[in-house]
């Protein structure tokens, strides 16, 4: 059972700026479909239940920062935001934290992560997703928003389509009709899920926030109609935002194998 829940590969990558990630690897077949998860620090637990049922299921690979929890956060938050038409670049939540690092972290996928995936990975003939929640989550949605064709299937849970909302929504107005195959959009909310202006203080009550649900469904409603037809909304019953991190990127992995 050590082998089935064990990483098969456990790699370093760097970026253009020489930031490290760490890419691990749980491999079954190169032509088995492949899913990508970004926050793959959180979601090492999540990984070793799916692998006890379904251990040759599917390849799966795990990105993360592989640092302390607090340096983890202030990465992510700047990878997985988009910049900022007019140049903001200070979170609208934490002030400490950078955004505007989106494109960065694309060219690091496409020109870093995906061929070294490839040199264990058939990508030319298998099916390879996407997965993402919340920053990560914002950040698919505005990979997918470019239709570039790097991933076959996006799943994305509890995306921070807030974050500097309405921005999101223009994106989401202004993108071209696609003039290729359209990758399908699977997003995963919880029926409790709500966002919040400000971050929660330690020792204190928060207040309640605002539901996510209808800008979700603005969102969609933005799309070109060509484009909505690829996308699909799926409310998990009495969900909130954190415990949605482990029980979507479970969905992630067994509609992957489907």
């Amino acid at each position: 059972m050590s082998d089935v829940l064990s990483p098969t590969h456990s790699l370093t990558l760097h970026n253009e700026a020489g930031q490290p990630y760490t890419l691990q690897l749980w491999l079954t077949n190169p032509q088995a479909p492949t899913l990508l998860l970004l926050d793959g620090d959180w979601l090492y637990d999540c990984i070793q239940h799916f692998r006890k049922r379904h251990a040759n299921a599917i390849n799966i690979a795990c990105l993360g920062y592989g640092t302390t929890h607090a340096k983890t956060v202030i990465r992510r938050a700047y990878d997985f935001t988009p910049p900022h038409p007019d140049g903001i670049e200070i979170d609208p939540r934490v002030k400490e934290w950078k955004n505007g690092g989106a494109p960065a972290f694309s060219t690091f996928l496409e020109q870093t992560l995906l061929p070294t995936l490839s040199q264990y990975v058939d990508l030319s003939t298998s099916k390879l997703g996407l997965f993402g929640h919340s920053y990560a989550g914002l950040y698919a949605l505005y990979l997918w928003l470019q239709q570039r064709p790097l991933f076959s299937q996006y799943v994305v849970a509890s995306p921070s389509v807030w974050w500097r909302w309405p921005y999101l929504h223009q994106l989401a107005a202004d993108v071209s009709p696609a003039t290729q195959q359209v990758a399908p959009l699977h997003i995963l909310l919880g029926e409790h899920e709500q966002w919040h202006a400000h971050p929660q203080q330690p020792g204190q009550a928060r207040p309640p926030g605002e539901p996510t649900l209808p800008l979700i469904q603005a969102w969609l409603h933005a799309l070109p109609p060509a484009l909505q037809p690829h996308c699909q909304l799926e409310l998990c019953p009495q969900m909130a935002h954190g415990p949605m991190l482990a029980h979507s990127a479970t969905i992630a992995l067994e509609l992957m194998r489907l």
